[in-house]
C-alpha cells in the first residue's frame, strides 16, 4: 500500500491513512511519500543556499517544521525529526559555502522529505494499534550512481528485501518504507526521479511477491481526461499495464511511468484508489484491458509545448 504526499500531508490525512491500513486484514507493507509539498520546499531551500539566500532557506525550513509540528505530538518522533533537520541545515550550509549543487548533493537534499515522513506515518499506525516500524529504503533499494534518476539493481535489492522487510511481515509487523530513495553499493544516497515513490512501491511489491499493489492518492483512479480541464471526466474501471504506461508517459500524472514494469514482470495488479473516497473501487492496472462504450479510453495532455511550422517553396521535400 503506497500513500502519496497529499495522503500523508496533515494529521487528519495521516489518521485516515492509518484507518485505511487497519481496514485491510492482509499482511502488508506500506510505502510513503514526503508530506505535502515538502520535496518542493527542500529543493527551493537548496536553490536559496546556492545563491547565498539564507533567509530563504530559513523560510522553507520553518514551513517544514510547521508541517511536522501539526502532524504529530509524539516526542520521540519529534526529536528524531529535529535531528534530521539539523543534518539538513548542515548540508545547506555546505551548499552555501560552495555556492554549488551537484546531482549527488541534490539527491541527498531531496531524501529528507521521505526520511521525515516515514517516522511520522509509522507513529500514526502504532497509535491506531499496528506494530509498525519505519524502514529507510536506502537500506533496501540498491542502485547505480545516477543520483537523481538512479537505476535499480533488482538482484541486490531482492536480497535486501528478503533480509530486511520480509522477516518483519512474517513476524506480523507492518514495515513502513520510504518511497523515492535508494543507495549505491558504496553507501551514497540516490533517488528514483520525481514522483518515484510509486515506482518504489512497485519494486517492493514485486520483490515481495504480493497479490496486489494499492496506490492511495487524491483521485479515485485513472480518469478519461484531466478532471481539472474536463469536468465530465470519468473513472476507468481497468486499464492494461501498457495503456497505463503510455498514459503516464504522455501526460497523465496519476502514476509514475516506471511503476508498471516490476508489476508487469510478476503479473501483479495495481489498484489506484482515493484516500478521500475509499468506498470507490478505483482503477485496476493489470495484464488485461477493459472495453469502453465509445472506443477512446482516455485523452492526455502535455503542457509547455509549442508546435512551429516552417513553410515556403524552399522547404519542399524537407
Amino acid at each position: 500500500m503506497k500513500f502519496g504526499g497529499t495522503s500523508v500531508g496533515s494529521r487528519e490525512r495521516l489518521e485516515r491513512m492509518a484507518q485505511l491500513v487497519m481496514a485491510d486484514p492482509r499482511p502488508r507493507a506500506v510505502v510513503v511519500s514526503a508530506m505535502g509539498d515538502t520535496t518542493d520546499r527542500l529543493l527551493e531551500a537548496g536553490r536559496c543556499a546556492e545563491r547565498g539566500d539564507m533567509h530563504g532557506v530559513s523560510v522553507q525550513l520553518d514551513a517544514i517544521r510547521a508541517t511536522v509540528a501539526a502532524a504529530t505530538d509524539d516526542a520521540e518522533v519529534t526529536a528524531h525529526t529535529e535531528a534530521l533537520l539539523e543534518e539538513l541545515e548542515g548540508l545547506l550550509h555546505g551548499v552555501r559555502l560552495l555556492q554549488e549543487q551537484t546531482p549527488r548533493s541534490r539527491a541527498l537534499l531531496a531524501s529528507f522529505g521521505e526520511r521525515i515522513s516515514v517516522g511520522i506515518a509509522a507513529a500514526h499506525l502504532r497509535k491506531a494499534g499496528l506494530d509498525a516500524h519505519p524502514i529507510d529504503a536506502r537500506d533496501v533499494v540498491v542502485t547505480d550512481d545516477r543520483f537523481e534518476e538512479a537505476v535499480v539493481d533488482f538482484e541486490a535489492t531482492q536480497r535486501r528485501i528478503d533480509e530486511v522487510v520480509r522477516p518483519r511481515i512474517e513476524a506480523g509487523e507492518t514495515p513502513v518504507i520510504t518511497g523515492f530513495l535508494g543507495r549505491t553499493p558504496g553507501g551514497l544516497t540516490t533517488v528514483l526521479g520525481r514522483s518515484g515513490s510509486d515506482y518504489s512501491a512497485s519494486i517492493v511489491g514485486a520483490l515481495l511477491g504480493v497479490e496486489e499493489g494499492v496506490i492511495w492518492t487524491d483521485v479515485d483512479g485513472i480518469l478519461t481526461a484531466d478532471p481539472r480541464r474536463v469536468s465530465e471526466a470519468r473513472t476507468l474501471a481497468g486499464v492494461s499495464y501498457r495503456e497505463a504506461a503510455e498514459m503516464s508517459y504522455f501526460g497523465a500524472k496519476v502514476i509514475h511511468p516506471k511503476t508498471m514494469m516490476p508489476a508487469l514482470e510478476k503479473g501483479i495488479p495495481i489498484r489506484v484508489r482515493s484516500t478521500f473516497e475509499p468506498e470507490k473501487p478505483g482503477t485496476v492496472i493489470g495484464p488485461e484491458t477493459t472495453e469502453v462504450p465509445f472506443g477512446v479510453k482516455t485523452v492526455t495532455s502535455v503542457d509547455g509545448l509549442v508546435l512551429l511550422n516552417v513553410e515556403g517553396r524552399g522547404m519542399a521535400g524537407m
